[in-house]
């Protein structure tokens, strides 16, 4: 069925277009450019992405800028050709709660610095190590009061 977002769509994506699950997209492209905010009518400077895959454009917001930052580095020439995830997460706006867009690595690694830790066997006895012995006193019968 058509949706309402599909005929309207944004020039920039949105929540709402990420309704039928995340979206992983390839930068394109990284430019600052000067938007107006809705909320406050100012105009700000923020950086923009484009993707080879979408025709929208993804201004950032700082948690999405440090994350980029974080995965691929400050320099925005080095985006280009990245893939990222766009998901759909319930956020706190100026007006209540909302649903945001929040950008998360298109496949996961471990933070620089840090190795990978061995994931635990599903089953079997290194996962379910056998109980303590029993370190009651000799002598001592089970639901006998120890004299305490």
């Amino acid at each position: 069925m058509p949706r309402y977002t599909n005929a309207y769509r944004s020039r920039y994506i949105n929540a709402a277009d990420l309704a039928d699950g995340d979206a992983r997209l390839v930068i394109k492209d990284a430019q600052e450019q000067v938007l107006k905010n809705l909320q406050t009518g100012k105009e700000e400077k923020k950086v923009v992405l484009s993707f080879h895959d979408s025709d929208q454009l993804f201004p950032l917001n700082k948690t999405n800028y440090k994350m980029i930052v974080d995965l691929f580095g400050p320099d925005l020439d080095e985006w280009a050709d990245r893939a990222i995830v766009l998901t759909s997460v319930p956020c706190q706006g100026p007006t209540g709660m909302t649903d945001g867009v929040r950008v998360r690595p298109a496949h996961r690694r471990p933070p620089q610095g840090k190795p990978l830790m061995n994931p635990l066997p599903l089953a079997g006895p290194a996962r379910f190590p056998a109980a303590p012995p029993d370190e009651s006193e000799p002598g001592e019968e089970e639901g006998e009061d120890p004299g305490f």
